[in-house]
């Protein structure tokens, strides 16, 4: 079964034609992963999902999550005021996976779908969904990019955009046109003039209004009936067919440390496992240290790990130490490495993946400072702690003389 893309058509980037053919067999996608057998697709997933693709789902135990590094502003139009000036551009992860780590090639690609003025105003508070899609191989990519590699491209896609016959416009468009393999919903979220009702997901963790958390679904979500246009990403009943897991962080945050947990369907049924994080993360600290979140079993000890690991990865690389310096967690990559002898179902592991994409906005992704000057002061930032879900920093000040 093979997914079908567009009709044929070229895309001219410096003095380069790209021709793309009419559709791409997973197995020529990922030749690494030939060997791996089809696997029977669920029936809610329709004809979006290829039973080879599943198959390389099921068998993986080794998966990459990379975060594209955007430095550029989505668009600036002091003058629309239906747009914000300058918002930023919504997230993208690359998922990895492969029979072992050399062999890894990117797998499915995460695109943020948010409402321009919550993102600008609420980030990275707001509501939003994730769409996941078949990553769409292109002549010159890389099966396993370095980060230098990685992330050049991205600053070139990135400046790139702006030209209307660019290389990143065409994939843009592409990739939206293709089906969608699974959708993650945030459970609500803080929006713009702060509209009620709405999540407090900036403060500890004490009544249901507080709590983060999202629905994986197969295939695409509709947009809300209300507003599709301005409430996207906020809840509201789909059918339960099509509920692969939830993710949800429970009343009181996980005490000390940072807490989901996993399930196999709505908020109600008892949870099969649980992501427990380490005492202290981010800050000065992320530059040397990695971060290790464990996936255990819901009846297991917090930190037993027997399910998985989702690893917040230190930079290993010049280029990523930049980057991790100056974009203040917008270019975050993560292992996750499932347990063999955890017997994982594939909707399961994408609950799992998708509880890493939640981690990352509620901890990292924008959040996690590591100097700030305020009231005639410096402050440092060594590392954060999660207390009752709240992030709270340990800090050094050092005050500026008086001029």
């Amino acid at each position: 079964m093979n997914l079908v893309f567009p009709p044929q058509k070229s895309v001219s980037f410096s003095l380069l034609t790209v021709s793309l053919s009419l559709s791409v067999p997973v197995v020529q996608a990922f030749p690494v992963s030939t060997g791996v057998h089809a696997v029977p697709v669920p029936a809610e997933y329709g004809k979006s999902l290829s039973p080879h693709l599943w198959g390389i789902i099921s068998s993986s135990n080794t998966y990459v999550v990379r975060q594209h590094l955007k430095l550029l502003p989505r668009g600036c139009n002091c003058f629309a005021c239906p747009t914000p000036c300058c918002v930023p551009q919504p997230t993208t992860f690359s998922v990895f996976a492969g029979p072992t780590p050399e062999q890894q090639v990117e797998l499915i690609r995460f695109d943020e779908v948010s409402d321009d003025w919550n993102r600008c105003c609420c980030h990275p508070y707001h509501p939003w969904k994730i769409e996941a899609r078949q990553h769409i191989p292109m002549p010159g990519d890389g099966s396993n990019l370095s980060d230098y590699s990685f992330l050049g491209q991205n600053i070139i896609d990135d400046f790139g955009r702006f030209d209307h016959v660019s290389r990143t416009s065409y994939l843009r468009d592409l990739y939206a046109q293709q089906p969608v393999l699974f959708t993650m919903q945030r459970n609500d979220g803080v929006r713009c003039c702060f509209k009620c009702p709405f999540k407090a997901l900036s403060c500890p963790v004490c009544f249901s209004c507080c709590q983060d958390g999202i629905h994986i679904y197969a295939g695409s979500t509709p947009g809300h009936p209300e507003n599709p246009e301005k409430e996207i990403g906020r809840p509201y009943p789909v059918s339960p067919e099509k509920l692969i897991g939830s993710v949800t962080q429970p009343c009181g945050g996980g005490m000390c440390i940072p807490f989901l947990e996993l399930r196999d369907g709505p908020d109600g049924v008892a949870p099969f496992g649980k992501v427990a994080g380490p005492c202290c993360f981010g800050g000065w600290s992320e530059m040397c240290c990695d971060f290790d979140f464990r996936v255990s079993r819901y009846m297991s000890s917090r930190r037993s790990g027997d399910l998985a690991h989702i690893i917040k990865r230190a930079p290993v690389s010049a280029s990523q130490a930049v980057a991790t310096l100056c974009c203040n967690g917008e270019a975050d990559v993560f292992g996750v490495n499932f347990q063999p002898q955890g017997n994982m179902t594939p909707q399961q592991k994408v609950t799992t993946l998708s509880a890493q994409v939640l981690l990352d906005f509620m901890l990292f992704d924008g959040q996690m400072r590591k100097c700030e000057v305020k009231n005639n002061t410096i402050y440092c930032y060594f590392c954060y702690s999660s207390i009752l879900g709240c992030l709270v920093p340990w800090q050094i000040c050092i005050p500026l003389g008086q001029n």
